[in-house]
């Protein structure tokens, strides 16, 4: 019976249910989103590499680390594989050369493999071919990518610059995008004769890596170790890496977190004046239930039990859209790293699935608790006559409270300098509650004063409308919501304006035109370049990411070797030059998150350096996650390695036309070469997806806030209504009533915006305390224009939730209305 009631109840309420309800769809599906992501990638990874490898589990390279002039090659029979469950061996040989397109010049990697054997092992699917023989050393197999991408088909030719002379092959064959191609996305990759590579690059019965199978259910973490232990100089890597997974997720975890964080305090906030709305209109029930013997408590449970309802319903939602989108947000994920978007995601976890449920009905109890408490406590006779309080009282208490948490909050500010996440969510979240309680002040003070000026400009009653906005607990509501919103919802909008700016900003620190990645061999083998024709300057850059000892933690850290302060990093007493061997600076932040200090030593124990503290700079330009130290450049090629991370290169002719000659010059080794525009624009492209589905979610809840305002305007009609028709009765018209109900409105929005402006300032800091807590050290900036923009949008939108009551307004009967006053 009481369901039914319940039931009832939610549709008679249908659209507020409904608000409801997208609201608590919208925090829970980002919970089960992030829940799930870790599982869903783990899948996805697990799917696509057993698609690329097959049964193979770890790959095994030449360890050249320290080598001034590297050899990669190797005898795949002189290695140790004594006592390891091994029951397979894969020996490749690759090369480099260059393809020329319409585009220009493309990187060509020729993968030299016995194919017979790819094909057995389902590595490699053909899909398309005409008489291919494996055995035929002129005949290459393309994907079909690439097929597609320069309109290629078996019995086509095409030739290959390589550090050999120009050789022309035949398209003997066209395979799926699976198996060795299942990651290679539009990257042009040949499968050749091993032999023929041998022959070309004169390393007969040499491979540069191989690919082990084990026995099925082995230990693929223990057999590789065992290799590394039995073969010194080798490196045994596993082809699915659990914890490299982890590592690189755990970020985009962290965002997922904290827009649910921030996205749970706007719905407090929308969901609550929603459900003061159906209360509003529901007191004299609640009356009615009072006055034939229900007890308090007895209603209190049933307006929880309603309200668990919401909570149920908008939890199984959440999961439902999840399940949609989980999907697209890996992609998304994904996308940017050439894999192909396919695979299988992980299994629904059940136990996702209860918490994201228990999460979504208490958020709803928390949010509507007071309220319920609050009518509850309410004199049977109030509620049968519906006799609210509708005064907003100025109380000097809270006020008090609001200077102490907005206190609290600054404290959280300046005390957390090791970058605590749970101090950096008190800190915001006691910013917010604080500026709550302050506002009936802030209100108070402005409607003066807007009072004032409304009255000279446009008579009594507009006056009266903005002298009422201080006086009326809807109104007063409807100022909270609009602060409230509009600060979060600019600071995440700050945020993803800094994030897609932070690029741009990167490329006035570039002092280069063109860049050079995926170099493999000594910076002294590319000292040539110098002399290319056109070329002014070539620099290198030197650095490593490896996992550091740091005291307390081990933890992975960009380890750079400079001479002078360059890509944007700051150095603090001009410390580079004077750099000696085996002294470092550290990122300031990273040093005290890590509770690094001068004089304190850091280790990376598998290069047996040991480094002392000297100093610090700052990072945050040259890296987001600050996690980075500077060492001297000569001792880093002498103790780390003499291979640069890239070159780049600076030219007084045509960019594009310098690339190019360029490749040619390098086109026997697998660089990637980019000018400085393309390698922004590919960076940006990685976060791209992230600030979609930031910007999405904003938009969802705007619309939110804009139709909690609506009800908040609704409200207050309801419970004013005796004083509208009073005053209409005894002296106002209802021209007079519209123009204070309309400055009301105006005066309302103005001084929300205006301390939401002013709050959104503040939160500023602290979200960029939260970006830190997650190491993503990202400069917030207040881009004025940007913001201008988004609140004169949001001023025009919250203008249009007048139209309702207004309406109201021209319908309302005062006989009706007054007749039992």
């Amino acid at each position: 019976m009481i369901l039914k009631h319940i039931l009832k109840n939610i549709w008679e309420n249908k659209f507020r249910s409904v608000l409801i309800i997208i609201a608590l769809t919208l925090s829970a599906m980002v919970l089960f989103l992030d829940l799930g992501f870790r599982d869903d990638m783990s899948a996805r990874y697990n799917s696509l590499m057993k698609e690329s490898f097959q049964n193979y589990d770890f790959a095994v390279t030449k360890d050249t680390a320290g080598e001034t002039a590297p050899n990669v090659y190797f005898d795949a029979a002189s290695l140790d594989v004594s006592g390891l469950p091994v029951q397979g061996e894969l020996d490749k040989l690759n090369a480099y050369g260059l393809m020329d397109t319409k585009d220009g010049g493309v990187t060509a990697v020729m993968l030299g493999v016995d194919r017979a054997a790819l094909i057995d092992h389902n590595l490699c699917i053909l899909a398309n071919q005409a008489g291919f023989d494996a055995a035929d050393t002129t005949q290459i197999i393309i994907n079909q990518t690439m097929a597609k991408n320069y309109s290629l088909a078996p019995g086509d030719k095409m030739t290959i610059t390589t550090a050999w002379g120009d050789e022309t092959f035949t398209v003997g064959a066209i395979a799926e995008d699976r198996g060795l191609y299942q990651s290679a996305g539009d990257t042009v990759q040949l499968l050749v004769s091993k032999e023929y590579l041998e022959k070309k690059m004169n390393q007969a019965g040499m491979s540069d890596s191989i690919w082990v199978d084990l026995k099925s259910g082995s230990d693929v973490a223990a057999a590789a170790q065992t290799f590394n232990t039995q073969n010194p100089g080798y490196k045994a890597t596993a082809l699915f890496d659990q914890k490299a997974i982890d590592s690189s997720i755990a970020s985009f975890n962290q965002i997922l977190l904290l827009i649910l964080f921030m996205v749970a305090i706007l719905n407090f906030y929308v969901v609550s004046s929603i459900t003061k709305l159906i209360l509003a209109v529901r007191i004299p029930v609640v009356g009615t239930f009072r006055s034939v013997g229900a007890t308090k408590n007895r209603v209190n449970g049933i307006l929880f039990l309603e309200n668990s309802l919401y909570g149920l319903i908008g939890g199984l939602l959440g999961v439902g859209f999840g399940l949609l989108v989980r999907s697209t947000v890996i992609n998304i994920f994904i996308g940017p790293s050439g894999m192909t978007n396919t695979g299988e995601a992980a299994g629904i976890n059940g136990f996702y699935i209860l918490a994201v449920l228990a999460f979504s009905v208490l958020l709803q109890i928390a949010i509507t608790a007071k309220a319920i408490l609050k009518v509850g406590k309410m004199p049977i006779k109030d509620t049968i006559f519906n006799v609210q309080n509708v005064k907003q009282n100025l109380s000097k208490k809270k006020t008090i409270i609001g200077v102490i948490l907005l206190a609290g909050s600054l404290v959280c500010h300046l005390e957390n300098g090791s970058y605590n996440p749970l101090i950096a969510g008190l800190g915001f979240a006691l910013a917010v509650a604080g500026a709550v309680y302050m506002i009936p002040f802030f209100t108070r003070l402005l409607s003066v004063g807007l009072a004032f000026i409304s009255g000279k400009l446009c008579g009594s009653a507009a006056a009266l409308g903005s002298r009422n906005i201080s006086y009326s607990k809807s109104i007063t509501s409807n100022v909270v919501l609009t602060t409230v919103a509009l600060s979060i919802m600019l600071s995440l909008y700050m945020m993803t304006l800094s994030i897609g700016t932070l690029y741009d900003k990167a490329a006035l620190l570039f002092d280069y035109d063109i860049q050079i990645s995926n170099v493999t061999k000594p910076y002294t083998d590319y000292e040539e370049l110098a002399s290319v024709k056109g070329v002014d300057k070539v620099d290198y850059l030197f650095l490593i990411y490896e996992p550091f000892d740091l005291g307390s933690q081990e933890s992975p850290m960009l380890l750079v070797g400079l001479d002078k302060a360059t890509m944007g990093i700051v150095d603090k007493g001009n410390k580079i030059p004077t750099l000696k061997d085996g002294e470092v600076l550290l990122d300031d932040a990273f040093a005290r998150k890590n509770n690094l200090q001068v004089g304190d030593q850091i280790q990376q124990k598998d290069r047996n350096l040991t480094l002392t503290v000297v100093g610090f700079i700052n990072g945050s330009r040259f890296t987001s996650n600050r996690t980075i130290g500077v060492v001297g450049k000569s001792y880093f090629i002498k103790n780390v390695t003499n291979v640069p991370f890239n070159i780049q290169i600076t030219t007084n002719a045509n960019v594009d036309a310098m690339k190019e000659t360029i490749k040619k010059s390098l086109a026997d080794e697998n660089t990637t070469i980019q000018t400085a525009t393309q390698y922004l624009d590919a960076q940006q492209k990685g976060v791209g997806g992230i600030l979609n589905m930031t910007f999405v979610i904003m938009g969802i809840s705007i619309l939110l806030v804009v139709v909690g305002l609506v009800n908040n305007q609704m409200i207050g009609f309801i419970q004013r209504k005796k004083e509208y028709v009073v005053l209409y009765s005894v002296s106002m018209s209802r021209t007079q009533l519209r123009i204070m109900m309309l400055f009301e409105v105006m005066g309302t929005f103005i001084i929300g915006i205006t301390l939401g402006t002013l709050l959104s300032v503040w939160l500023k800091s602290l979200l960029s305390d939260l970006l830190n807590s997650i190491n993503q050290f990202i400069p917030m900036e207040f881009n004025y224009a940007s913001i201008f923009g988004a609140v004169a949008l949001v001023f025009v939108l919250l203008l249009l939730t007048a139209l309702s009551p207004m309406r109201r307004l021209s319908k309302m009967n005062v006989v009706n209305e007054i007749k039992y006053e």
